[in-house]
């Protein structure tokens, strides 16, 4: 247009010919003009459809992309879900064979001591004789201690306060909660032991886990166990006592000892205890004279003391426990069974010293007592002899006659002499202990 206005003006002024292009310059100028706006509008126009194109392109790639992605990763997540509950389908599986194959009884309670209804093993059912779901703990594991007792009480107490607690609480309260109790099942008694576990949730107690386990043949074992060690630390006792101190004639002891053994022997023989105690009690006119009861309590103190001179302490206690427990019953016919009782259980342990003696020394209870006259006899003649070595040591103090001296005295504590000297002054000193009187030699 401005090309055009120019030819116009040159035309005017005569620069330029007048024709049709010089006089309609400016008309064409516009036409020309808006030719080329047109084309430039036309070519942007493409330019910018151009590029939403592409940008569409881009949009979809990304989408398609993007979708791929999603598809993949739930693909991912739902192979790991699928994977996760396969393991822990086959981790409950096990624990639920593991669970209800155990021979144990493994339960869940809530506060007020109520077994739930998950997480019990069969073997409950087995062990209790019925159904424990829903059924009280304390009624399940504690039939026998009465319900209204203080020790019922400090259970509940412990159980309760452990709900809603922190570990620290729990490990004060779980010592409160018996270890052992004893049940009925089929009017058979089991002893069960029993291992409380607490069930945390963020560090808070939400459940207490029970497991129970019948160890009624376990106890049997071991008390089994028990009894024979005692037996067999008795026995050793017994062979202790039984045997010759250091320096003492074995034949000379062992005499003594048969002698004891023969004499105890006899007395018991007298209490008539091949018979039951039923029998014996049956037989009032000779049970309940009380100079046969008197007669039966002085043999008892004598063998007694004969087993004190002779150092078998473990049967000398007996007796005194036994004579301590006869002196407490007052009532005539409880004293008479409790003296039948008490005469049993020493004669079994004076049994168990004659076999002991039998079966270790060879010392015999059988045949006569002829021996022992001779180990008397020894003791008197060695006896002599010492007083005659003092006799002649006094009169002439010299080195020949104190050698004699010492010689006598050795031989006669070779001889069980010394050894009954010396357990008869202990028998003295703890009778005078229980008579509460004091002994003065001289």
């Amino acid at each position: 247009m401005l090309l055009g206005a120019v030819i116009v003006g040159l035309t005017t002024a005569g620069i330029l010919p007048a024709n049709d292009i010089s006089v309609q310059a400016i008309p064409i100028g516009n036409a020309l003009e808006l030719i080329l706006l047109s084309m430039g509008l036309a070519d942007r126009f493409n330019f910018i459809q151009e590029e939403n194109l592409e940008m569409e392109l881009e949009a979809k790639k990304l989408e398609i992309r993007f979708t791929k992605n999603i598809i993949n990763e739930v693909e991912i997540q739902t192979k790991s879900a699928l994977q996760s509950k396969a393991k822990a389908e086959k981790s409950a599986k096990e624990v639920s064979f593991l669970l209800h194959n155990l021979n144990q009884a493994v339960f869940t309670i809530d506060i007020e001591g109520y077994v739930l209804d998950r997480t019990v093993s069969n073997y409950s059912q087995e062990l209790f004789g019925f159904n424990i779901i829903g059924r009280s703990v304390y009624d399940i594991l504690f039939p026998l201690i009465p319900k209204e007792s203080e020790e019922i009480e400090l259970i509940k107490f412990a159980i309760q306060t452990s709900f809603y607690s922190d570990n620290v609480q729990w490990d004060m309260n779980k010592e409160d909660i018996p270890k052992k109790s004893i049940i009925k099942n089929g009017g058979r008694k089991k002893v069960i032991e029993i291992i409380p576990n607490a069930i945390f949730e963020d560090d808070i107690c939400i459940e207490i886990m029970l497991t129970v386990t019948d160890i009624t043949e376990k106890e049997v074992l071991e008390n089994e166990i028990f009894r024979q060690k005692e037996n067999d630390t008795k026995r050793q006792q017994i062979i202790s006592e039984l045997s010759p101190k250091e320096g003492e004639n074995p034949s000379s002891h062992n005499s003594l000892i048969r002698s004891f053994l023969v004499k105890t022997n006899e007395l018991f023989e007298s209490f008539k205890l091949e018979s039951s105690p039923r029998k014996i009690l049956d037989e009032k006119k000779r049970t309940e004279d009380k100079e046969e009861l008197d007669n039966i309590l002085r043999h008892l103190h004598t063998i007694k003391g004969n087993s004190r001179i002779f150092g078998l302490t473990g049967l000398s206690s007996l007796i005194h426990k036994g004579e301590s427990i006869i002196k407490s019953e007052e009532n005539h016919d409880d004293r008479i069974k409790s003296v039948l009782s008490e005469i049993d259980s020493i004669k079994k342990e004076f049994d168990l010293y004659k076999k002991m003696a039998y079966d270790v020394f060879s010392i015999s209870t059988e045949g006569s007592n002829g021996h022992q006259k001779v180990i008397f006899e020894i003791d008197e003649k060695n006896i002599k002899a010492l007083k005659k070595g003092i006799r002649h040591f006094i009169e002439d103090n010299s080195k020949e006659n104190l050698m004699l001296l010492k010689k006598a005295e050795e031989n006669l504590f070779k001889t069980p002499f010394s050894r009954l000297l010396k357990n008869y002054e202990k028998m003295i000193e703890e009778v005078s202990t229980e008579i509460e009187k004091k002994v003065k030699y001289t």
